[in-house]
């Protein structure tokens, strides 16, 4: 694992705009389906599409609020996705 601002592959794909702002690390809101189910599907949908958009890392399960409201075996679900 490469420490952070240490000259990510992703700088070299945008050197421009990456270079300017440095790594980005967004707390992604965990997705629950209409009965309030955790989403694993959308989860994984929208961690690959931040991921795809720029994001060099995730904060999963806390940040916004959710983890409480998570059980062990969903969170673990979601790290895996």
């Amino acid at each position: 694992m490469r420490p952070v601002g240490s000259g990510h592959d992703r700088n070299h794909r945008r050197p421009g705009l990456m270079g300017r702002f440095g790594t980005v690390v967004t707390a992604m809101v965990t997705p629950f389906a209409a009965d309030g189910s955790f989403d694993a599907d959308a989860a994984g949908t929208l961690a690959r599409w931040l991921v795809d958009h720029g994001n060099d890392a995730l904060v999963l399960a806390g940040t916004t609020g959710e983890s409480a409201v998570l059980t062990d075996p969903e969170r673990v679900e979601l790290f895996r996705t």
